[in-house]
Order: structure tokens, then sequence, then C-alpha cells
């Protein structure tokens, strides 16, 4: 087609009697490579990781319950957080497909390219399924790999941990008041008696709730397919019942976890919460869920504009598209302009003012200007906020009495743990070796966490910016791959901060809250240029060219 010709054609073409959508079958290889890597690293660390070991005190009753027997078993809950949302998504698109059968339509296809001119053409049916099948399965695997990343290193004691460890050291006979408030090291103070090495390990790992996490994901992900999918016209309140009765049995497995003193409630707490907003976020932001029509994925044609643009017909070039490598936020900028240079349309949207004279500035550059210096700043009140903090607050860490007082005598200083000490001296306070080590200073400023709220702000950041930025269609599941990475290494380096003694929990979860409030205000009010005035995606074009462009089929 003649560039002339795609000067005059501004729009899609009219709609007839044929919906089209080009899917590439590179894209689902890559999919299917970042849930089978996903897969991987869960089942690794849920079957071989070693736990972090965890001490205890004699004085800790949360620890002290008998073990029972599970309400609800391990096979049980898996088969409800993935069979009950499939089994009624399945359901829901066939029944939609032979009720629409019977009525006029107009046929979508999607057209499934294979390697140069090779195609086919796939039934909408199945292609709902799929993207349905598969976009759910990324968020549950999701769930279950932060849910083993936390239950590793974390290393939590569930409530019946001395029932199963059986440990050697017997915190019934201890007669001194420290002995009783000691913290006792696993290897050093105590060994575990039970000859089950699988069930120590799991007794170990409460922290947070696998069946609380992966429930309340695939229950929450099924409510919100069915606000979206039903019909709720016709069906009226026994719909919100359905939904009702979904989310209270969710509850209610959650509940059991805690009488069956498999979990504190804190673990099942946030289970709840970390696989609710994971279900929330790969609905919304994968599948864009507010903009679907009443009947979901379409099999009948409607309204273009009230298509989600993942499923909207796409009228673009049928040329290659370039392949995208992952890189970070300074390379992406640079590969978007080698892009967009290749395709010939880049033109400086920048203008600099030098005194009198005005200098054109490429549109990478500055954007490259913009997102780094938003970026730098935006660390560095989360800086100045965290150390704020620190000051203010001067709270002692977790190490405080080691660091504070010589080792070897703080036992007889601490006789009365119940006693409130206000005139001390720390030991050494004034001595090089401390202050190297830890600071005098240092162990007074524990919360928040800097290494929480310096990794959460980075990364959540740069998970907003590869969001925003990597659009390329060919890209699959990558993008949210690495999104998950952001995530996953945020938590991680947060979760370290506390199995090292360096932090409380509330410490780190302060930090994290601090450093992702920081990172989306930073990126959703201050960083215009990806909105308004550079290309957002591989993809894009100049205003002026890409019009023309929208024709091409």
């Amino acid at each position: 087609m003649l560039a002339s010709e795609l000067a005059v054609r501004r729009s899609p073409p009219v709609t007839t009697d044929q919906f089209h959508h080009r899917e590439s079958i590179w894209r689902i290889i890559v999919d299917i490579i970042c849930l089978l890597i996903l897969i991987a690293a869960a089942a690794v660390s849920n079957a071989i990781a070693k736990p972090f070991t965890r001490g205890f005190f004699c004085s800790d009753t949360s620890i002290r319950y008998p073990q029972r027997s599970n309400t609800i078993p391990t096979y049980a809950a898996i088969i409800l957080s993935i069979g009950l949302p499939l089994l009624v998504m399945w359901f829901t698109e066939i029944f939609k497909r032979f009720y629409f059968s019977y009525y006029p339509k107009q046929p979508f296809l999607t057209r499934l390219e294979y390697c140069g001119s090779l195609f086919t053409y796939v039934s909408p049916f199945l292609r709902n399924l799929y993207v349905l099948t598969v976009i759910f399965a990324y968020g549950y695997v999701a769930t279950w790999l932060l849910t083993e990343i936390a239950k590793n290193f974390v290393g939590e004691l569930r409530p019946h941990f001395l029932a199963v460890c059986q440990p050697s050291y017997n915190c019934s006979a201890v007669t001194s008041l420290y002995q009783y408030d000691a913290y006792l090291q696993e290897g050093v103070d105590y060994t575990c008696q039970n000859t089950d090495a699988a069930a120590v390990r799991e007794a170990r790992r409460s922290f947070f709730s696998g069946h609380s996490s992966s429930i309340f994901y695939g229950f929450a992900w099924l409510i919100m397919y069915l606000h979206v999918a039903w019909s709720w016209r016709h069906i009226g309140l026994l719909g919100h019942l359905l939904q009702v009765g979904i989310a209270v049995l969710a509850f209610y497995i959650g509940y059991t976890r805690i009488s069956d003193y498999q979990h504190h409630w804190h673990d099942v707490f946030t289970g709840a919460v970390v696989g609710a907003l994971i279900a929330f976020f790969t609905f919304k932001f994968i599948l864009d869920w507010h903009q679907y029509s009443p009947r979901f994925l379409p099999y009948t044609a409607g309204n273009q504009s009230q298509m989600p643009p993942a499923f909207q017909p796409r009228f673009g070039s049928l040329r290659p598209r370039l392949p995208f490598s992952p890189m970070r936020i300074l390379l992406s900028e640079g590969i978007r302009w080698f892009y967009l240079v290749r395709r010939k349309s880049v033109r400086a949207v920048y203008r600099l003012r030098f005194r009198s004279n005005i200098y054109n500035v490429s549109q990478w550059i500055g954007n490259l200007y913009i997102v780094i210096g938003i970026f730098a700043f935006a660390n560095a009140i989360n800086s100045f906020l965290t150390n704020v903090g620190k000051v203010s607050y001067g709270r002692q860490r977790p190490h405080f009495i080691p660091s504070c007082f010589n080792k070897t005598t703080y036992k007889d200083f601490c006789a009365d743990p119940t006693l409130w000490i206000v005139n001390y001296t720390c030991i050494g306070e004034s001595s090089a070796i401390l202050v190297e080590k830890d600071g005098a200073f240092d162990i007074r400023q524990s919360f928040p966490s800097g290494h929480s709220s310096t990794a959460f702000c980075g990364l959540i950041f740069l998970a907003l910016y590869v969001h925003r930025a990597w659009k390329n269609h060919n890209l699959g599941f990558i993008r949210y791959f690495v999104e998950t990475c952001c995530f996953a290494l945020a938590a991680y380096i947060g979760i370290t901060r506390i199995t090292d003694n360096r932090h409380h929990p509330t410490d780190v979860l302060a930090g994290a809250i601090l450093g992702t409030g920081i990172a989306i205000i930073a990126f959703r009010y201050m960083l215009h240029c990806l909105k308004q005035t550079a290309p957002i995606d591989l993809e894009s074009e100049t205003f002026s060219e890409r019009t023309d462009l929208e024709g091409q089929y």
C-alpha cells in the first residue's frame, strides 16, 4: 500500500461482517516460557530450599499449641483455588458460546501467525479460554512464588512448633528469669528431636499462609470475573449471593488455619491481602476489566469502543515488529530511540533555551533526562523522609542490647526483664570499634528500614516504568514477569532485614509503604513525559504519523 494512500486513511476500516485480531505464535511461546520459569522457581523453593532457622524464647507462648490435623487439606485448597475458578470460567464461556449462537452475529476472527507467511484462524471461543486460563495461571503461580519466598526467608515458627520439633532444651525446667527470656538458637542451645525432617521444616514456614494466599487469589479473581461476565439484569441478586458465598468460603478456610494452630492470625491476614491484591492487579492491568462489556470477552461483534485494548481488532502494519530485549530504564529509552530512528519517525520535541539561543533536543534524550531526574528526585525524597523518621523516632534495633553492652556482662544487666531502664550508658559508646561496627546512633535508628524504603522506591518505580513503556505486542508476559521480579526482589531485601536481626517487622513494613508511596506519586503525578509528549511504547510513532499508520492492515 502506497504512503499517499495511507495519508488519506486516518481511521480503522469500517466494520462490516468480520472482526480481525492478530496473534503471534512467538508471544504464546514467550508466555509459556515465563510460566515455566515461575513454576520451576516456585517448585524448587517449595521442595528444596531450606527455610531460615529461627530460634525461640521459652517465654513465647504463641508456639506452644498442640499439633492438629488440617480441616482443609493442602490438596483440597489447591483444587478449590484452581479448579473452581477455571470450572466456572470455562462453563460461562461455553454457555455464552451456545447462547449467542441464537442471535445474528458477526464472526470475530483471530489470526494466529507462524513463521513467515504461515498463519491459521482460531475460534474466538478457544482464544477466550486460552487468554483467561493463561492469565489466571500466571497470577496464581506468581502468588505461589511470593508465598514461598516469604516462607523460606522469614522462617516464622508455626503455633505448634514446639510440639513438632520436640526440642532438647526443657523450658519447663527453667527457674531463672533470665533463662526464661533468653534467645535459644538451633544447634547451639537446642536441637529438634523429631526425626521427621519434612515436618520440622514445615513447622518453620508459617509466614505467610499458603492456604490463605492461594484461596483468596482464586476466589477474588472468580468474584471479579462473575461481576463482569454475568448478566446481572437477568439473575438479579442470585449472582451477588454466589459472590458472597465464595467470599464466605474463602474467609472460612482462612479461619480454619488459625483454629487448626497451623498459622498465626497475621499469617492468614497477610496471605489474604497478598492473594487478593495480586488477583486485583492481574485482573485490572492485564485483563483491563473495567473496559469490558457485560458479555466480557466478545464472541459476537459489538461496539469496538467498548472492547478492551487487549482484545480489540488490530489494524496495524503486517510487517515484523522489532524484537525487544529486557533492559533497565537507561537502555530502554536508547532502544526506543533507535527503533524510531529506523522507522524515520523521530523528531525533536524538546527545546532548550540558553541565553538567547534555542536548541532542539531529541525526544529520547529529553525523556531519558526526565525519567532519571524524577527517579533520582524520588529516591532523594525517600532518603530524606526515612532519615527524618529514624532520627525522630529513635527506635532501638533488635540487636540493641548485644551491641550496646558487653555481650559477656549484659545478662546481669537485664536480670529483671520487666524493669524499665532509663539511665544507662552503652559500654564503649565512644569507642571507635563500636562506631565502626554499628555506630552509637545507628543502633537507635531502626524505624523505618532504610533498606526496605530504598528497595521499594527504586524497584516499584522500575516496575511502573516497565508497565508503562514496554508495550510491544510480542513481549507477552515478559513485562509482567519483570514486574513480578522487581516486587519479589524488593520483598526479599526487606525480609533479609528481619532475618538478619537488623529491623523489626514493623520497620520493614513502614519502609515498604513509604518507598512504594513515593514511587507511585513520583511516577503518577510527576512523570508526564511518558503520557503526554513521548511515544510510550515501541509500537508508537510520532503523533503526526501515528494516525496515518492506523489504517494499515
